[in-house]
């Protein structure tokens, strides 16, 4: 089973990658035979300076992980207290996680804005002395391809006199990341290190700088038509990582208006990107946190599309009405009111990576507050937390015998994924109040099994007024009947009571097309590296149709009487809609 999960995997990588592969193995190993010579090899770039008109109006989007006062004694990173002051901690301290170590070489903890530019300076200075080249993961390309921006923007705002040792760092830094470019890894990975490179070549004086923005530029170019849908979003198909990218294309551009010379695959890129946020995101509130994303780790989307906006990019508003079929995600934004299903494929296929099992989940807000959530994540180490977070179970879909429906392993393998079916929506449903949408969507995810079971999802969204909605799912399985599992995740500042659902505005009713179900306590992201408690209403059942009704506000009232659901709006019967659990063919609506 493990040897064919592998070659599922390995099947749908690029020759590049397996090259790419091939070549960090050997040359890790011959850098650790020879470290000297790797030393040698990087020093072409010590001759680095700052180029002297180079003075970037730098995008001010706020870094969650920056530390106001740099000396502090204990500084609290990716939600791990350092015990020490950043000027004294080991950045490869045992007692810290893998993602607070690469966070901290990759000096995210720098401000955008240095009211004490003396401290970012020796905090430089004693990363310089205590991790000289070949020392990882200091030395790994992801982290200097992060590192780059935050050091630029230091040197170029704070001029000193001692920043000829900084520069010469840098420049090894640069020209280590030349050679070991993640032509292995893709997503990501080579979209920031050619960004770093590139805006590099832009700031430094060297003898290599042509080099490294010819090469930056180069991959840059490929890797936007790659990674970039055309609705502007970025394959991996997560919020924070497009966001964290987009941050990147802004310092950029900084960079290309400062030395006067415009890119503008660049600027459309930005632009597009920018767009995407606008059309995607709800008016307020949390990112949906659909795949890998948590919260605290890189700036909200909002605050990276205030920045784009100031850079002249997109167009400035999020429309408070909006419906929209963004490659495979579907949106229904009502003012306040927010529902988005994924119906999308699970990123690149190359590097999905930071996909998750959960094709057909849902996020669901009203009136701002959220209802049906996505748990998010909280780590990448290695471990339960991260297997559970990625799988099926984890999120809001149906789960067949308590498999996957794509083959996630290890911490950011995919082995077999799910196809997009024929998903459709949003269209517009009449309803004799407030307004009505219909999604679907469906994936094969399951076409290893018996029957070659499809999973279907049918959505309808009812926004009845300003705080009053109403959702019906209906999910399906086409082929063999077979035990279904779906777990429905609640946002963590509501309750369930029975069918009640309180702590919402106005309070709510849940009704379950399943043949059983019971109500549990789940987890959701807390942020990094802390999970809170959350309700989950559990449902299980054998047949090949189930699904859910649920209603929030206080001028709705919905009922179950047998096939069929009674919604009444203030006080008088406005609609009749079939059971969830009823078969597709049987389903009658009744719209009064």
């Amino acid at each position: 089973m493990k040897i064919g999960r592998t070659l599922r995997t390995l099947q749908h990588l690029r020759p590049t990658q397996v090259v790419g592969r091939a070549k960090r193995v050997i040359t890790s190993r011959l850098d650790a035979s020879r470290p000297h010579w790797w030393v040698s090899r990087v020093q072409a770039g010590a001759d680095a300076t700052l180029r002297a008109s180079w003075r970037p109006q730098w995008p001010q989007t706020p870094r969650p992980l920056a530390q106001p006062m740099l000396d502090d004694s204990k500084p609290i990173v990716c939600g791990q207290n350092l015990q020490t002051s950043l000027l004294e901690v080991n950045f490869d301290a045992e007692h810290l996680s893998a993602l607070a170590q690469v966070n901290l070489h990759a000096f995210h903890f720098l401000p955008t804005s240095f009211e004490r530019p003396d401290q970012a300076r020796a905090v430089v200075d004693a990363w310089i002395a205590r991790y000289p080249p070949t020392v990882q993961p200091a030395w790994s390309p992801w982290c200097i391809a992060r590192r780059v921006p935050g050091w630029l923007r230091l040197l170029s705002c704070h001029p000193d006199v001692g920043d000829e040792q900084r520069l010469q760092s840098l420049g090894r830094q640069v020209e280590a990341l030349s050679t070991r470019i993640e032509f292995d890894l893709q997503g990501n990975h080579l979209w920031d290190d050619a960004v770093a490179l590139y805006l590099a070549g832009l700031a430094l004086d060297s003898k290599r700088s042509s080099a490294w923005q010819a090469t930056g530029k180069r991959l840059l170019h490929q890797a936007i038509v790659k990674q970039v849908l055309p609705c502007g979003g970025h394959a991996e198909r997560s919020v924070m990582y497009h966001c964290s990218l987009l941050v990147g294309l802004l310092e950029l551009m900084a960079g290309l208006e400062v030395a006067g010379q415009p890119d503008v695959v660049v600027s459309e890129c930005a632009d597009s990107m920018a767009r995407w946020l606008e059309r995607i995101l709800p008016l307020s509130g949390a990112d949906p946190e659909f795949n890998d994303a948590v919260a605290g780790l890189y700036p909200t989307a909002h605050q990276v599309l205030t920045a784009a906006w100031r850079a002249g990019l997109g167009s400035a508003s999020i429309e408070p009405e909006h419906t929209d079929n963004l490659d495979g995600w579907a949106l229904s934004r009502q003012g306040s009111h927010y529902l988005l299903l994924d119906a999308a494929d699970v990123g690149l296929d190359e590097q999905p990576g930071h996909a998750h099992a959960d094709t057909l989940c849902l996020d669901w807000r009203v009136a701002g507050q959220p209802i049906l959530v996505d748990p998010g994540i909280a780590e990448y180490a290695a471990d339960p937390h991260r297997a559970w977070s990625r799988s099926t179970r984890a999120h809001g879909v149906l789960t067949l015998g308590d498999l996957d429906s794509a083959e996630v392993w290890h911490t950011f393998r995919v082995g077999r994924r799910p196809q997009d079916v024929q998903s459709h929506g949003p269209r517009p449903v009449a309803v004799p109040v407030g307004q009505a949408w219909s999604m679907t969507g469906s994936h094969d995810g399951y076409r290893h099994l018996t029957g070659a079971p499809i999973v279907r999802r049918e959505v309808m969204v009812w926004w009845l007024d300003d705080i009053n909605a109403l959702l019906w799912i209906a999910d399906s399985v086409d082929g063999l009947p077979v035990e279904m599992t779906s777990r429905m995740t609640f946002s963590s500042e509501l309750q369930l009571d029975a069918d009640q659902i309180r702590g919402a505005a106005s309070g709510g009713w849940l009704a379950f097309g399943f043949d059983e179900h019971q109500l549990a306590q789940g987890r959701v992201s807390g942020g990094v590296g802390s999970w809170k408690s959350a309700p989950v209403v559990v449902g299980r059942g054998t047949s090949r149709h189930s699904g859910w009704v649920l209603s929030v506000g206080d001028k709705v009232q919905t009922a179950r009487e047998s096939a069929e659901v009674e919604v009444a709006w203030q006080g008088k019967m406005i609609a009749s809609l079939p059971s969830p659990d009823t078969p597709h063919s049987q389903r009658v609506w009744s719209l009064c």
